[in-house]
């Protein structure tokens, strides 16, 4: 159930910086996630779409690239101009 906490504090930091940068909409998040972090990528694919309702982030692909060790990071976030 972490991941739904993680996916919260994604959505919350790439709209932010999408605000900070005057774009219109974040089209794409890249995440980094390892096998070993102990987060489970198609759960955070799945709150993803309802904590993103309502933030730049609506509508966003969620790409991952995944791992074996135990990291992860939000490593790119791209984002339309207004």
């Amino acid at each position: 159930m972490h991941e739904l906490a993680i996916t919260e504090q994604i959505v919350r930091m790439a709209d932010e910086k999408a605000r900070e940068a005057g774009a219109a909409a974040v089209t794409r998040i890249r995440l980094v996630c390892g096998g070993r972090s102990g987060y489970v990528c198609e759960s955070i694919r799945l709150y993803f779409g309802m904590m993103a309702e309502g933030t730049l982030c609506e509508g966003a692909e969620l790409e991952f690239e995944q791992t074996q060790d135990n990291e992860f990071y939000l490593d790119n976030i791209e984002v339309m101009g207004e």
